[in-house]
């Protein structure tokens, strides 16, 4: 039994749903992975004024919110994947580089201190931004 074009129709219409609906929740997982590093160290930074849950909400509305120019505009899902990975890499290569240079100077920090950890996190972000720009 053949189907006919009115059936073909809705099966291309329910593909480009599901398609655009997986591109908006990968879109929205990245962007929640880069944001969520920043805002919470940003937050403890600024004496944590928002609770985790609110910063949790803040990071979600901009994530979900920033998704859209990755579905319906120019933006890239593999250059936002790039970048994710670029992030995390660096963020552990300049973790392990800081680790190494406190151990030989001798410095001693709080580990309650959190500007340590936003100065690689910021570092971080500005060699991922680096290379892929540099890659393209």
């Amino acid at each position: 039994m053949e189907r006919t074009s009115h059936e073909q129709d809705r099966e291309r219409e329910s593909v480009s749903t599901l398609g655009a609906t997986v591109d908006v929740l990968l879109a929205a997982f990245g962007l929640w992975l880069v944001c969520w590093p920043l805002a919470g160290v940003a937050n403890a930074v600024a004496g944590t004024p928002l609770t985790e849950s609110q910063v949790s909400l803040l990071v979600g509305c901009v994530a979900l919110g920033g998704s859209y120019p990755f579905v319906a505009g120019d933006w890239s899902l593999g250059r936002l994947g790039d970048f994710v990975f670029a992030l995390a890499a660096s963020a552990l290569a300049l973790g392990v580089l800081g680790l190494f240079a406190v151990l030989l100077s001798g410095i001693e920090l709080s580990g309650s201190d959190p500007v340590p950890q936003f100065v690689t996190v910021a570092c971080a972000y500005v060699v991922a931004a680096v290379v892929v720009y540099w890659r393209d």
